[in-house]
């Protein structure tokens, strides 16, 4: 399971700064992250 980040241990948040520590333990926040990039990449 991956750690959780965020003011609250029982409250998921999925911003920037937890999905940064997120990504040092499983890829996923990683593309989440650079998605908006890839996005635009693709629809060129």
């Amino acid at each position: 399971m991956l750690p959780v980040y965020g003011k609250q241990q029982m409250q998921r948040k999925a911003n920037k700064d937890a999905l940064e520590k997120l990504s040092k333990v499983h890829p996923l926040p990683s593309l989440i992250l650079h998605w908006p990039k890839i996005n635009s990449s693709l629809i060129k």
